[in-house]
C-alpha cells in the first residue's frame, strides 16, 4: 500500500533555517549522488556529521527517501554508518544527518 507524502514527512522534523544553522556549522560539500548532494558537518558538541541535501526531483519520489531513512534506522553495525536525524528546513530542504566515516566513498573500495 503507497502512503501519501504527508505520511512520509512525518519521519521529519521541521525546523527554520536559523534552527538549523544553529545545530550544524562549518558544512563543506563532499560529494553529490542520486539523490542529491553530500556535506560535512559538525554539531555544536563538536561532532562530524554527514548531512545528505536531497534533491527536489528525490523529493517527488518520497517514498525512496522514506525506504532510505526506514533501513537506517533499523541498522545497528559497526560497518554500517549510524543514522541520527533527518529534517525539513522551510518546508523545501530535506537533510538526512548520519555518522562521518573518513576515507574516502562506498565506490572507491568496491
Amino acid at each position: 500500500m503507497m502512503m501519501d507524502e504527508e505520511t512520509y514527512r512525518k519521519e521529519f522534523r521541521r525546523l527554520t533555517d536559523k534552527q538549523f544553522e544553529e545545530k550544524y556549522f562549518d558544512m563543506v560539500k563532499i560529494g553529490t549522488g542520486s539523490f542529491g548532494e553530500v556535506f560535512k558537518g559538525r554539531t555544536v558538541h563538536g561532532r562530524y556529521v554527514a548531512l545528505k541535501k536531497f534533491k527536489s526531483e528525490a523529493v517527488q519520489r518520497f517514498y525512496l527517501i522514506n525506504r532510505e531513512i526506514s533501513n537506517l534506522k533499523k541498522l545497528q553495525h559497526p560497518n554500517i554508518v549510524q543514522f541520527f536525524d533527518c529534517y525539513i528546513v522551510n518546508e523545501n530542504k530535506y537533510y538526512l544527518v548520519t555518522e562521518f566515516c573518513e576515507g574516502g566513498t562506498l565506490y572507491d573500495f568496491v
